[in-house]
């Protein structure tokens, strides 16, 4: 950046200036030098006495974004800051699951890996693992919005109760079957140890079964989250496929037997298919339990947290824009001024969005509720800012949209309790965010750092720079508040 030498102040005309002799009278004043030619509008600060634009033109003004004056890095802050929140809105937009998340090198999709921890990456649950796992590629969009479909829950804990019983009962009966080996032995040697191998271990596989059901039971019936239902899917699953291909060894094998040398040996092997039928019966009253019915609805979008994305980007340019043009006239400074508050009237209701939307998903009447109210004084501030010159109903309207945020945390508070996760999972960073805008409106309203070092931080790190910094860090912050909120909406669902 080049910094352009301050010049003593000239004559003002009343002739249109050329272009040349525009650029020739753009300079940079010092605080009363300002006042003294009347353009007292530009400079409201006395701790900062130099580097005021003065006489600069709209093109002037645009290449001042390269050049070194008290504006330039009110301009800059708030520039990057909308970077920044433009690669979380292009972040946003591409939140699908890459296929390498559900697929091998190979091009298979696996449903069960016996050797993992399924659905755990660095000991938690995943919803990317559930979906390479479980879900079919055909169902895989926005996996991540995915959360238990409640209507489901009545009818899978029926049938794995049901499941449960006939196992049971399955259980019990293998042991009496020994009493047949004697018979089989008599008839062909081998069969009889090769069938109480089998039933060996189907006793055992079955047990383990039976054993797993009983959480998997309590996670429906209980209405845990979407992670506990699926993880102990999961090992229902792949015991099931283990015993499945246990089943059908052993079935073949009684089915492949020749009684036609021994005809009383088919009443024997009747008792065993007995057993094998009973176990299928099992096994099909948990066919129904399928991905596609634990997680069928895509639900939880994150459509408000693109609309926090979206106002912050506005706030932050119309900032920008405004600290940059404003210099050009009076009646300039009141256009883009305006502007400025219109983008931070967007920015506080964005920020109601993710905090409402999360908070009362589960209860839509409330949800659009708060949104309507939010939106409809969002757009009377609108009105206010552009409409009147007065400052308190400006100022009424301003504080109206803030602390109307108290009423649905008070909702939220009143119906959970201050403990409950409803309000743990966003009551730090809502914290946090307070903080550093009462630092920031603390430091902007004290004139600090440059009350007590006049003319020290004129061009770096003056109130209003430390003021954008606050803003930007407490917006990064409501932002990772709101994906957390998210995350644990759709982990949720709406059992909690």
């Amino acid at each position: 950046m080049r910094t352009v030498e301050t010049r003593p102040p000239t004559s003002v005309t009343n002739s249109a200036p050329s272009k040349t002799e525009a650029a020739a009278r753009k300079r940079l004043a010092g605080f009363h030098d300002v006042h003294a030619e009347g353009k007292a509008y530009l400079a409201d600060n006395m701790y900062i006495r130099s580097g005021y634009r003065v006489d600069y033109s709209l093109t002037h003004c645009f290449l001042s974004l390269f050049e070194l004056h008290n504006e330039t890095w009110n301009v800059w802050t708030h520039i990057i800051g909308s970077l920044i929140f433009a690669g979380l809105m292009y972040s946003a937009f591409n939140m699908e699951i890459p296929t390498h998340l559900w697929t091998y090198d190979d091009g298979t999709h696996p449903f069960f890996e016996p050797n993992n921890i399924l659905y755990m990456e660095n000991g938690r649950h995943t919803m990317h693992l559930f979906a390479r796992i479980v879900l079919s590629p055909t169902k895989v969009h926005h996996a991540l919005e995915y959360v238990l479909d409640t209507r489901y829950q009545e009818m899978l804990s029926k049938q794995l109760h049901v499941a449960s019983v006939i196992f049971g009962h399955t259980i019990a009966q293998i042991p009496s079957l020994q009493r047949f080996h004697e018979i089989l032995d008599s008839h062909a040697e081998g069969i009889s140890h090769t069938v109480s191998e089998q039933l060996f271990h189907l006793h055992d596989e079955l047990t383990v079964l039976k054993d797993r059901l009983g959480p998997s039971f309590d996670a429906l019936t209980k209405s845990m989250p979407l992670k506990s239902v699926v993880g102990s899917y999961t090992q229902v699953h792949g015991m099931k496929q283990s015993l499945q291909s246990r089943l059908d060894a052993l079935s073949t094998y009684l089915r492949q037997l020749d009684t036609n040398d021994y005809p009383a040996l088919q009443f024997v092997l009747q008792e065993f298919h007995s057993v094998t039928d009973s176990v299928k019966n099992g096994l099909h009253a948990i066919s129904d339990v399928t991905p596609s019915k634990l997680a069928p609805m895509l639900v939880v979008g994150n459509w408000p947290i693109k609309v926090f994305i979206g106002s912050a980007v506005i706030c932050l340019t119309l900032s920008s824009i405004y600290h940059l043009m404003w210099v050009q006239s009076a009646a300039a400074s009141v256009v883009f001024i305006q502007l400025d508050y219109s983008g931070i009237i967007l920015m506080i209701a964005g920020s109601f969005f993710p905090l409402i939307y999360y908070s009362f998903y589960c209860t839509p009447t409330l949800l659009y509720m708060y949104l309507g109210i939010i939106s409809s004084l969002a757009i009377g501030c609108l009105v206010a800012s552009l409409c009147t010159k007065n400052q308190k109903v400006r100022s009424g309207m301003f504080l109206s949209l803030g602390f109307f945020a108290l009423v649905p945390i008070g909702h939220l508070v009143w119906k959970h309790g201050v403990w409950d996760d409803h309000i743990q999972i966003f009551v730090k960073p809502l914290l946090a965010m307070g903080c550093l805008y009462l630092v920031g409106a603390a430091i902007y309203g004290t004139r600090f750092p440059e009350r007590y070092f006049p003319g020290h931080f004129d061009v770096w790190g003056h109130s209003h720079q430390l003021w954008h910094i606050c803003v930007v860090a407490a917006a990064l912050i409501h932002y990772n508040s709101a994906m957390q909120h998210y995350e644990w909406r759709w982990q949720t669902g709406c059992a909690v």
